[in-house]
């Protein structure tokens, strides 16, 4: 992905001193500074270029995952540098709530990057003013809940476009300072460039209601509350978001080739014949295991 956006900005030309480059990877216990700054230069020679502006620590699941000191002297060494300007993190996983709390105390991320919407965590609001008083900025993804308008009857009737109003939700915080979207074609780009800097009418309003009321116990927020209850360790957050991706998202290969990357262990094969404690566990009163059994039918790899 970084060698192709590399080849795009290079087509550029004058325009390209315009565009802001947000890349990063994943960091683990027992990465070292010398490793740390290796991955940077990689992203530096994928893109082409001599700088990244926000550079993430992804897919942050436990404050523990801030909390390498080896990755924090690369990052200082490569903002003196010049090679990176911000340092900043990414997450969407349980806990993500904890994660940005321990960032704002802990001082040293200047950006996040993090699922947002309106339907999972009210006390989210709160997180993000405290980051903002704090001097960090916050962008966001996943505004839509899951992308699942489709299955609600005439929910976007009278010209109605769910994923613009979406949008137009998560720019009436303050605190927050843009929303990624996947742009697939030109009419995704008019569609969400039409949405910024246009107020959410009643009408919308009115429709994200409705999708929260009506999703409200089938939507996963891959909170992982259930997991402690399952008695096979099911990575249950994963396979919802996965399964999101395949259903709610298009991105079906990505996400058979993410499931099948899990461990067996970890799959919801197991599933099949257990008595489903992860459904009482919920606290949003989700059919769990149905629908970690439907995943499970739908990303497991099939004969050609």
């Amino acid at each position: 992905e970084e060698k192709a956006l590399g080849e795009a900005m290079s087509a550029l030309g004058a325009r390209r001193e315009r565009v802001v480059i947000i890349t990063g990877t994943t960091f683990h216990g027992g990465t070292s500074t010398q490793r740390t700054l290796n991955e940077i230069d990689a992203s530096l020679r994928r893109l082409g270029t001599d700088h990244i502006h926000v550079y993430l620590i992804g897919e942050v699941r436990s404050p523990s995952d801030l909390r390498i000191d080896a990755v924090y002297e690369a990052f200082d060494r490569a903002k003196q540098a010049g090679k990176i300007g911000h340092i900043g993190l990414s997450s969407h996983a349980g806990g993500m709530q904890a994660c940005l709390n321990a960032a704002i105390d802990d001082g040293q991320i200047e950006v996040f990057s993090i699922k947002y919407d309106f339907v999972s965590y009210p006390d989210q609001d709160a997180i993000l003013r405290r980051a903002a008083e704090r001097g960090i900025g916050t962008m966001v993804f996943k505004t839509n809940a899951g992308n699942r308008q489709h299955e609600i009857k005439d929910l976007e009737a009278e010209g109605l476009s769910f994923p613009q109003a979406t949008v137009k939700w998560a720019l009436t915080n303050p605190d927050v300072a843009s929303v990624a979207v996947s742009m697939s074609n030109f009419d995704t780009i008019r569609q969400y460039s039409a949405a910024a800097g246009t107020k959410l009418s009643s009408a919308e309003v009115s429709m994200l209601r409705r999708y929260a009321d009506e999703m409200y116990d089938k939507y996963c927020r891959f909170c992982a509350e259930c997991e402690a209850s399952c008695p096979h360790g099911v990575a249950v957050a994963d396979i919802n978001r996965y399964a999101m991706y395949f259903s709610g998202y298009g991105r079906e290969k990505e996400a058979m080739r993410r499931y099948h990357a899990l461990s067996e262990q970890c799959s919801a094969q197991a599933c099949d014949g257990c008595s489903g404690p992860c459904d009482a566990a919920c606290p949003f009163g989700r059919s769990v295991r149905a629908e970690l059994l439907e995943a499970h039918r739908q990303l497991s790899f099939r004969e050609a």
